[in-house]
C-alpha cells in the first residue's frame, strides 16, 4: 500500500464505504420487497375489508330497525312507511355493493365461511323482511303482529353473522399488522448487521491508511525540526513512492541546496562586510564635496533671487507703460472718430445749404415770372382803359411783390452760398483734423506696440531668469537632497556591517558536516577590512574621472529623500538589509573590489 498514492488509498477507503453503503440499501431494499412489502398490502387489504364489514353490520342494525319501525307504525301512517321504506332500499342497494366487494377479496383471507354463513342469515332474513312487507301492504295485522319477532330474531342473527365475519376480518388486520412490524424488525437487525460490517472494514482500513501516512509526516516532521535548530547533517530516506515520499525526497534536495546556501552567504556575508567599509569612507568623501556644493548653490540661487525680483520690476513697469499706452491710443481713436462724426455732420450741412441754394433759384424764377405777367396785367389793362384801372392797380402791387420776392430770395441765395462756402471750408478742416487724428492714432498705436514687445521681452526675461532661478533651487534641492542620501547611505553602510556581522553569527548556528566555522572566527574576520578603506578618504579627484558615479545626479524621489529620518536605526528592520545581492557567490564580490578600490 506504500506505492500507493494518498488521493488512491482515500478513494480506496471511500469506495469501501460507499459500497458498505451500497450493500445496506440493498439488503434494506431486498428485505422491504421480500418481507415488508407483501405483508403491509396484505395488512391494508384486511383493514380495508374490516372497515366494509363493519360498515355492513351497522347498515344490517340499521335495516332491522327500520323494518320494525314500518311494521308497527307504516299501517297508520302511509308516509312514515314510504320514507322508511326508501331508506330501507338504500341500504340495502349500499349492502349488496359491500356484499359484492367483499365477495371480489374474500377468498383471500380465512373468513370465507363467515362470509358465506353471514350471506345465508342475510338472505334468510330477506325473506322474512319480504313476507313482513306483503303483510304490511296488505294491512294483515295478525300476520304483521306474528312476523314482527321472527325478523327481530332473525335481524339479530343476521347482525351477529357480519358483526362475526367483522370481528375475524379485524382480527386478521392485526396479525398482518403484527407480521409487517416483525418483518421491519428483521430489515433493522439486518441493516445493524450490515453496516457494523461496513464500519468495520472501514476502521480496517482507516488505521491502515492513517498509519501510512502518518509514519512518513513524522520523519518529515522531525527533519523540519532538526533544520529549525541549525542541523543540516541529518540523513533523509524515502521509502514509498507517495506524495509522502516525495515530500522526503523534496526536503532532501532542500536540505542538500540549504547546505549550498548556508556557505555561500556565509562567503557573501564576509564579502558584504568588506565592500559596506569601502562604501562607508567614500560616502565621508563624497559628504563634504556635497556639502561644499551645496553652498555655492545657495550664493548663486541668492544672486538668482535678486536678479530675478529687479527684472520682475521692470516687467511690471513695461507693462504699467503699454496699459498706459493702450489707453491712450484707445483716447485718439475714440478722438479721431468723433472727427469722423463732425466731418459727416458739415457734410450734411453742406447739402442742405445747397438744397436750400436750389429752392432759393425757384423762387427767384417765380418772382420774375412773376413780374412779367404783372408787366402783362399792366399793359392790357393801360389798354382797358377806365375799366382796367382796380386790374391795374392789383397788377402793379402783385408787382412790387414779385420784386421783393425777387430780391429776398437774391439775399437769401447771397447768405447761403456764403455759408455754403465756410461750411465747405469747416469740412476741409475738419477732414484735415480727422487726418491728423488718425496719424496720431496710429502713432500711439506703434508706441503702444513698441512698449508690448518691451513688455513682452521683459516678461520672457522674467520668466526665463525665473526658470534658470528654479532650476537653479532644484539643482540645490538636489544637492541637499544628495547630502541626505549621503549621509542615508553612511547610515545604510553602517547597518549593512552590523547586518553582516548579525548574518555571520546567524549562518554560524548551521552545522553543515564539513568546513564549519566558529561564530567567532566569522564576525572577528569583518571589521579587519574597515581599515584599508580609510586610505581613500582624501583623494577629492579620482571619483571626477570615474564615468560610472554620474548617474549619482538626477533628483531622487520624495520617499528616497525622507529616508535618512529613519536610516538612524538600522537595526530596528533587519529585514531591509541588501542580502540578496551577496547570494551571487563569493566570485562576484571578488570582482567588484577593483570598483570600490577606484571609487
Amino acid at each position: 500500500m506504500q506505492n500507493l498514492t494518498i488521493g488512491v488509498r482515500l478513494a480506496l477507503a471511500v469506495g469501501v464505504m460507499a459500497l458498505g453503503m451500497l450493500i445496506t440499501a440493498g439488503v434494506l431494499l431486498g428485505t422491504s420487497a421480500w418481507l415488508v412489502a407483501p405483508k403491509t398490502a396484505q395488512a391494508e387489504r384486511a383493514n380495508e375489508l374490516a372497515v366494509t364489514a363493519t360498515e355492513w353490520g351497522q347498515l344490517a342494525d340499521v335495516q332491522n330497525q327500520r323494518q320494525v319501525i314500518i311494521a308497527r307504525f307504516g299501517v297508520q301512517n302511509p308516509e312514515l312507511k314510504r320514507a322508511v321504506q326508501a331508506n330501507i332500499e338504500k341500504s340495502h342497494e349500499r349492502v349488496n355493493d359491500l356484499q359484492e366487494t367483499l365477495s371480489r377479496q374474500i377468498r383471500q383471507t380465512g373468513q370465507v365461511a363467515a362470509f358465506e354463513q353471514a350471506g345465508k342469515v342475510h338472505d334468510d332474513y330477506l325473506a322474512l323482511r319480504d313476507q313482513l312487507s306483503r303483510a304490511i301492504e296488505s294491512e294483515d295485522l295478525p300476520a304483521i303482529e306474528r312476523l314482527i319477532p321472527q325478523v327481530q330474531q332473525k335481524g339479530e342473527a343476521y347482525t351477529q353473522a357480519v358483526g362475526a365475519l367483522a370481528r375475524g376480518l379485524q382480527q386478521e388486520a392485526k396479525q398482518a399488522r403484527d407480521d409487517v412490524e416483525a418483518a421491519e424488525r428483521v430489515t433493522e437487525y439486518a441493516v445493524l448487521a450490515v453496516i457494523a460490517a461496513a464500519l468495520a472494514v472501514g476502521a480496517l482500513l482507516a488505521v491502515g491508511i492513517v498509519r501510512s501516512i502518518t509514519r512518513p509526516l513524522h520523519e518529515a516532521v522531525a527533519l523540519a525540526e532538526a533544520v529549525a535548530q541549525g542541523d543540516l547533517t541529518r540523513p533523509i530516506q524515502a521509502r514509498s513512492s507517495d506524495e509522502v515520499g516525495r515530500l522526503l525526497q523534496a526536503l532532501s534536495r532542500m536540505q542538500a541546496a540549504l547546505v549550498e546556501a548556508v556557505a555561500r552567504i556565509r562567503q557573501a556575508a564576509t564579502s558584504v562586510d568588506h565592500g559596506a567599509a569601502e562604501i562607508a569612507a567614500g560616502n565621508q568623501d563624497l559628504s563634504a564635496r556635497t556639502e561644499s556644493a551645496a553652498s555655492s548653490l545657495e550664493q548663486t540661487a541668492s544672486s538668482m533671487e535678486e536678479l530675478t525680483e529687479a527684472v520682475r520690476h521692470s516687467a511690471e513697469a513695461a507693462r504699467t507703460a503699454n496699459q498706459l499706452a493702450s489707453q491712450a491710443a484707445q483716447t485718439a481713436r475714440e478722438g479721431g472718430q468723433a472727427v469722423q462724426e463732425v466731418t459727416r455732420s458739415m457734410q450734411g450741412i453742406e447739402t442742405a445749404s445747397r438744397k436750400i441754394a436750389d429752392i432759393t433759384n425757384v423762387i427767384d424764377g417765380i418772382a420774375f415770372q412773376t413780374n412779367i405777367l404783372a408787366l402783362n396785367a399792366a399793359v392790357e389793362a393801360a389798354r382797358a382803359g377806365e375799366a382796367g384801372r382796380g386790374f391795374a392797380v392789383v397788377a402793379g402791387e402783385v408787382r412790387q411783390l414779385a420784386q421783393r420776392s425777387a430780391q429776398a430770395a437774391k439775399e437769401i441765395k447771397s447768405l447761403i452760398e456764403d455759408s455754403v462756402a465756410r461750411v465747405q471750408q469747416g469740412g476741409t478742416q475738419v477732414q484735415h483734423a480727422g487726418q491728423t487724428m488718425e496719424q496720431i492714432v496710429q502713432g500711439i498705436q506703434r508706441v503702444a506696440d513698441m512698449i508690448g514687445e518691451v513688455a513682452a521681452a521683459a516678461n520672457e526675461q522674467s520668466e526665463g531668469i525665473g526658470q534658470v532661478n528654479a532650476a537653479v533651487g532644484q539643482l540645490d534641492q538636489a544637492t541637499q537632497q544628495n547630502a541626505a542620501l549621503v549621509e542615508q547611505s553612511a547610515a545604510a553602510a553602517q547597518s549593512l556591517r552590523q547586518q553582516a556581522d548579525s548574518l555571520l553569527r546567524v549562518v554560524s548556528q548551521f552545522r553543515t558536516g564539513a568546513g564549519d566555522g566558529g561564530p567567532g572566527r566569522l564576525v572577528e574576520a569583518s571589521p579587519a577590512r574597515v581599515e584599508p578603506a580609510a586610505q581613500h578618504i582624501p583623494a577629492p579627484t579620482r571619483p571626477a574621472s570615474r564615468p560610472a558615479l554620474a548617474p549619482a545626479a538626477p533628483k531622487p524621489s520624495p520617499a528616497r529623500v525622507a529616508a535618512p529620518a529613519g536610516a538612524s536605526k538600522p537595526r530596528s528592520t533587519p529585514a531591509a538589509a541588501p542580502l540578496p545581492p551577496a547570494a551571487t557567490g563569493s566570485a562576484s564580490a571578488k570582482a567588484d573590489d577593483g570598483d570600490w578600490e577606484t571609487f
